[in-house]
């Protein structure tokens, strides 16, 4: 084997394991059947072609939260006014669920996983302004 040949090789091995980097996309149809088409492909993916980051789906979350509270006055039925010096109220241990933020036409960064197989898609995306 020639040096040109062998050097033709390594550049053909080092391309076919290099993604293509970041790209964009547009959602077809949202979770829990998420289907995206990539930006100037006629490739739509969906199901196994994709991994989903959390904070785009519908998850749910565990929080305690301490809002700051100012004091309060309030009137009872058949007396005066009452008052309560509240300065915090504390939440323990609450589950909150997240709803899926995307919905069809919204667009998204997707990244080509080694070997193209699958997709990470990573956020949704805006134009600034």
């Amino acid at each position: 084997m020639t040096v040109s040949r062998l050097i033709e090789l390594v550049r053909q091995q080092g391309a076919a394991s290099n993604s293509r980097g970041m790209e964009l996309a547009t959602v077809i149809a949202p979770p829990p059947g998420l289907v995206i088409r990539i930006d100037n492909m006629a490739l739509t993916l969906d199901g196994d072609d994709l991994i989903v980051c959390e904070s785009l789906l519908e998850h749910e979350i565990d929080y305690t939260t301490t809002p700051q509270l100012a004091g309060s006055e309030m009137t009872l039925a058949g007396g005066g006014p009452h008052r309560h010096d509240v300065t915090a109220v504390t939440i323990q241990e609450q589950t909150m669920i997240l709803h899926s933020r995307l919905k069809a036409g919204d667009r998204v960064a997707v990244l080509a996983l080694p070997g193209e197989q699958q997709y990470l898609v990573f956020d949704k995306v805006v134009i600034a302004g």
